[in-house]
């Protein structure tokens, strides 16, 4: 029997969504194949220090979560150790810890995890690791940037102000310089709709700004649709590198809701209903699977990806690509595994696909050699 490859599942970290990356570890760590892969669990707390725990920690209540981190011991990755594990703390008593991992799978979303630096870190430890490279995902989680490279490879975005750190701007400015009354406030840097608000009229746009800079100094200004179609379709790369895509979903807000905001995405199971597949004409769907696959080249993305759209009935059914997640949610009530499930891709697949991509990417090399020729995966794909 092959011996086992052991995965180092990396959740937590310093950004607003870590208590999501605790539910998409929980999401990884059921669907890993434990007679083909050992499990190492690396739990990253608020401050940014990772120590190793053990399972049972996924279980753990919100309000215990940091005590709990703090409990297991102190772990890092030795640069260019090809995931060797260094205990910083480390005595005798601790001779039967792990001290090599084979690849990583960092579940973290956003600053800290999902914006390259995480990944640049993973580079450098010369490490396999699932997902997105450093280009894709510092671009992307750049709204700002991602905004304008879509835009200069000519596919359709909303027009977007960017305000630097400390630049001013009035709300009437802004209503003026995107023809619209009724904006989008967000901070550049974050994912899942942290920090974002809708202005409908100018006592609520300084608030908005305010609250978009407690997330960081820059911030992007947006029109804000008329009631439009919330559309999402995801993508997974096979190990031969060839994007497969699921159907387009749709996202119906309740009618509470002024915008697709993260209490709807993660704290009210109520906020919203899932049309999978969308109720789409067959040409708009293929357009939209056109219009991801040509953003996820553009944007360098791997292994994974979430492309967001909006489709606005009001503007003869144009469609903008909102933005792409390159590491989506995997919790409970994520919808990149609904996605993979109606295509038929139970979850213990969708980790199989993830893992595969990321050992044959990483055994190709920086330098393109090939060290795994004639390479077949157990896991071709899904559906």
């Amino acid at each position: 029997m092959a011996a086992k490859t052991t995965v180092a599942v990396m959740f937590g970290g310093c950004s607003p969504e870590h208590d999501v990356s605790w539910e998409s570890a929980a999401y990884v760590v059921a669907g890993l194949d434990r007679e083909r892969h050992a499990l190492v669990l690396i739990g990253i707390d608020r401050q940014g220090i990772w120590h190793l725990v053990n399972e049972e920690v996924l279980g753990v209540a919100d309000q215990a979560r940091d005590e709990q981190l703090r409990q297991g011991q102190h772990v890092m990755l030795a640069p260019g150790g090809g995931g060797r594990l260094i205990y910083p703390d480390w005595t005798a008593a601790h001779r039967d810890l792990p001290r090599q991992v084979d690849m990583v799978f960092p579940v973290l979303h956003g600053p800290g995890g999902e914006d390259g630096t995480l990944q640049g870190l993973l580079e450098q430890a010369a490490v396999a690791y699932v997902g997105n490279g450093v280009t894709a995902s510092a671009a992307c989680m750049d709204k700002a940037v991602c905004r304008r490279l879509l835009h200069e490879a000519g596919l359709p975005v909303l027009p977007a102000l960017t305000l630097a750190a400390g630049q001013r701007l009035s709300y009437a400015q802004a209503c003026l310089q995107l023809e619209t009354s009724i904006l989008m406030v967000k901070p550049v840097g974050q994912g899942s709709s942290v920090g974002i608000s809708k202005v409908e009229q100018a006592s609520e746009f300084q608030a908005a700004l305010e609250s978009a800079r407690s997330y960081g100094p820059r911030v992007m200004i947006e029109p804000a649709l008329a009631r439009p179609r919330e559309l999402e379709i995801g993508m997974l790369e096979r190990s031969d590198g060839h994007r497969q895509w699921s159907a387009v979903a749709e996202i119906e807000l309740a009618p509470a809701y002024r915008f697709y905001s993260y209490q709807a995405k993660y704290m009210d199971a109520e906020a919203i209903s899932l049309r999978l597949p969308a109720e789409l004409a067959e040409d708009v769907a293929a357009r939209i699977r056109d219009l991801a696959d040509r953003a996820c080249q553009v944007l360098a993305c791997e292994g994974l990806a979430r492309v967001d759209f909006l489709l606005s009935p009001a503007a003869g059914g144009m469609i903008y690509i909102n933005e792409i997640n390159t590491m989506p949610g995997l919790t409970r009530h994520s919808l990149f595994p609904a996605l993979w499930r109606r295509q038929g891709c139970i979850d213990r697949q969708v980790i199989a696909m993830l893992l595969a991509h990321a050992e044959r990417r990483h055994a190709a090399g920086a330098d393109g050699t090939d060290r795994m020729a004639g390479y077949i995966p157990e896991a071709a794909g899904c559906g």
